[in-house]
């Protein structure tokens, strides 16, 4: 036989749901707020030293000495291995870095070392495409790829995703990478380039989820699958985004 205080809480139970998603919601419906100068990023990306990679191709020079002239492949570990210094670390630093960084190497058994390093063949770049799309992952990154571009070619958005928060991540050489959240809803609607920027190496574009894919997500885990199915038998829930009904 079923106690009253247990018909209570059972009854009660439906009236604790809706309070958690409707404080969910209210959570939802509200943009975090983010510094004015994180908002906007040039549309044509910075102009920026360029960082040897993995898979370039380098030319080292030394004027005085042509027979130590070598074109090496900087290998996936970051290395290349040269005549006499053997290995120097080199991806991760600038091609006058890598210079610079040469020289001291040979210095050390040559008078006057004069050393020039010459990028002859860019690895391929890419760009991450992640979130709300068809098939997140890595694009290959041409000249003039847009934002909106890179997630067509994955396919486009997903009718769970949110095309007017947009994130873009961009790597600046600093600890933590410059973000920006674009509005691309307008670009779906008429086609034009009202919020769109053009991608830079190693960008990374996150499409989040609408609010009403996260709460739709909320209750499958978090009612569907946790709540006895006896309790929820025969129950239905309606919610809106008017948290004063």
């Amino acid at each position: 036989m079923v106690s009253a205080n247990s018909l209570v809480k059972i009854r009660k139970l439906p009236y604790c749901l809706a309070a958690l998603l409707l404080l969910y919601l209210s959570g939802c419906a509200q943009t975090p707020k983010v510094p004015d100068e994180q908002w906007s990023i040039p549309s044509t990306p910075p102009v920026t030293q360029y960082i040897l990679r993995p898979g370039d191709v380098v030319s080292v020079k030394l004027f005085y000495n042509p027979e130590l002239n070598e074109t090496v492949v900087i290998r996936p570990d970051g290395m290349i291995t040269m005549q006499l210094i053997d290995e120097v670390k080199a991806a991760g630093l600038s091609p006058a870095d890598l210079d610079r960084v040469i020289t001291d190497r040979f210095s050390e058994i040559l008078e006057q070392p004069d050393v020039s390093v010459i990028v002859r063949e860019m690895s391929a770049q890419y760009v991450y495409v992640g979130g709300e799309v068809q098939q997140p992952g890595l694009i290959p990154l041409s000249s003039g790829l847009s934002c909106l571009q890179a997630i067509f070619r994955t396919g486009g958005f997903r009718t769970t995703a949110k095309p007017s928060n947009v994130v873009v991540l961009r790597n600046q050489g600093t600890p933590e990478p410059e973000f920006v959240v674009l509005d691309l809803s307008r670009e779906l609607q008429d086609g034009g380039a009202h919020n769109d920027v053009l991608l830079a190496p190693q960008d990374i574009v996150y499409v989040p989820r609408s609010a009403i894919a996260e709460i739709n997500l909320f209750v499958e885990q978090y009612i569907q699958k946790l709540i006895p199915i006896q309790f929820t038998m025969g129950l239905s829930y309606s919610f809106t985004r008017d948290t004063t009904r």
